[in-house]
Parts: C-alpha cells; structure tokens; sequence
C-alpha cells in the first residue's frame, strides 16, 4: 500500500489509482478525498484486529484464552496490525487536526480496553485471576502489546513471538493465573 512504504503525505490519489489500476473517478465516487480514504483505511484496519477475538469472545472461552487470543491475534495478524501501527504513526505528523481520524484511531484503544477489562473482571469473579484494578490490568497489557508493536515497526528484526510470548507470561503472573493457557504464535 502507498501509504504504508512511502507515508499518507507522499502519495497522490492519482498514484494510488495507477498503482491498484483502477481510476481516479472510482475512487473519488466512494472517497471525498484522500483523508477520507485514510479514515476508512484506519476503520477497516481496526475492524479487522478484532474479527478473530470477537469470535472467541462468544462466552463460551475462558478468560485465560480471550486474553491469549488477543495477544496471539498481534502476532499472527502481523501484517495486518503492522500496517496499522505505521498508519497510526503517519497520522501523528500529518493529520494531529483531524477529529474523525483521530477518534477512529482512539476507538482501537478504547474498544481494547473495554474487552481486556470485561475479560479480566470475569476471570475475578469465576476466580481464575487474583482481585486487581481491570482498568488498569488492560491499560498495562495494551501499553506493552503498543511497544512490542512499535519496536516491530522500528526494529525489522526484533523478535516480536518472544516479546508478546513474554508479555502473556508477565500479565498471567500478575493476574495470579497459574493454569495453562498456551498462545498460538505463528508468524515471524
């Protein structure tokens, strides 16, 4: 994708439609402008992170699991989620004024913290996860998943399995898990 290789800035809906072959016309009768089309972009970039924890999240998985499942879903989404991070990054220094893309972005986080919370308030209650704040659980989980993310980004070989692997033992280890919840890693 341009926006991805060469930053939202540095390409033209012109290039975009020589470089997907289709026509400028096309893409201007579904997007007002190369912004909107950035918004849509991050909307469907958000939607797509959470496909496969929605599906787990059916009440049917333990808590352990969902929490597994998230973190194995950034590693194995990676490109997914990679394009993501850069997207996010990129509307940092060119769209800070935009309120629609900003709260597109904003809702990935808040709609994290609501699941992680939700999960880790139900591990509590059926006992699996010692008694902690779940705000705050969630916001150190999705904090440090952030840095594995970005120091993937900056770092081509920095070996994000171990990291999330670590991360998933750490955040078990402080919600006093001690049963076995194995994430599923496949990529990179």
């Amino acid at each position: 994708m341009l926006e991805v290789r060469h930053g939202h800035q540095k390409w033209s809906i012109t290039q975009l439609a020589r470089q997907s072959k289709v026509s400028r016309t096309l893409i201007y009768y579904y997007f007002d402008s190369k912004t909107d089309l950035f918004r849509a972009t991050i909307e469907y970039a958000v939607g797509r992170a959470f496909e496969n924890v929605r599906a787990l999240d059916d009440r049917s998985a333990d808590p352990p699991t969902i929490i597994a499942a998230w973190l194995s879903n950034h590693v194995n989404k990676y490109a997914e989620i990679h394009r993501f991070v850069k997207i996010a990054l990129d509307f940092r220094g060119a769209h800070e004024g935009d309120p629609d893309i900003a709260k597109t972005i904003e809702s990935f986080y808040i709609e994290e913290r609501k699941l992680l919370s939700r999960i880790i308030r139900e591990g509590i209650k059926q006992r699996l996860f010692k008694s902690v704040d779940p705000n705050r659980m969630a916001q150190f989980i999705s904090t440090h998943l952030d840095g594995c993310m970005v120091r993937s980004v900056i770092l081509p070989d920095f070996d994000l399995k171990g990291a999330v692997g670590e991360l998933h033992r750490r955040a078990l280890e402080m919600l006093g898990y001690s049963g076995q919840t194995h994430l599923k890693l496949r990529r990179r």
